[in-house]
């Protein structure tokens, strides 16, 4: 009976390895939080439904920049400057007016949703970075393919887990 036991114990236990995101060790309850990617779907839209996109698209823009600055400002807080400064690359990105206005414009000219145009576009550059020879900018990619992931979603006007109800250690590719 106690071998049984303790090949349950065995089993139940998983070891993870990866690189941590604060200093410290700690014990406890893991979250595992798994990239949940959004649809996108090739939409057809009519002349009359343009301004609307672009709304759309303009309020996605709004609600991302205060994510990410409520997520800079507590990272910032919590574990330091140096390892806020990736989101405020991702910052960076959504006040970038040559893309947002290429956006646009490409809804307007090809009658498309704009989830569907901000992934076409946004892909574009992050295709160019991952096949880049610079190591730096392949790693920059993930920050790219976050921004647009995160406008998406805005567009979906889907959540966004920021919190926990108790303490947690998060896991996360």
């Amino acid at each position: 009976m106690k071998k049984e036991v303790q090949t349950m114990i065995e089993q139940e236990e998983k070891i993870y390895h990866g690189v941590a995101a604060s200093p410290g060790i700690i014990m406890g309850n893991a979250f595992v939080f798994t990239k949940q990617l959004p649809r996108v779907e090739e939409k057809i839209i009519t002349d009359s439904e343009v301004p609307q996109e672009i709304e759309r698209l303009e309020q996605a823009i709004t609600r991302s920049q205060k994510e990410l600055q409520k997520i800079y400002d507590l990272t910032e807080k919590k574990i330091g400057v140096h390892k806020a400064k990736i989101f405020e690359a991702q910052m960076m990105i959504l006040d970038d007016q040559i893309l947002l206005g290429t956006i646009k414009k490409r809804i307007s000219k090809d009658k498309k949703s704009a989830e569907f145009i901000v992934h076409h576009e946004i892909s574009k550059y992050q295709k160019l970075m991952t096949n880049s020879p610079d190591e730096y900018l392949r790693e920059r990619a993930h920050d790219v393919a976050d921004v647009k992931n995160r406008i998406i979603r805005n567009i979906h006007q889907g959540r966004l887990i920021s919190q926990f109800e108790q303490h947690a250690i998060v896991v996360s590719e």
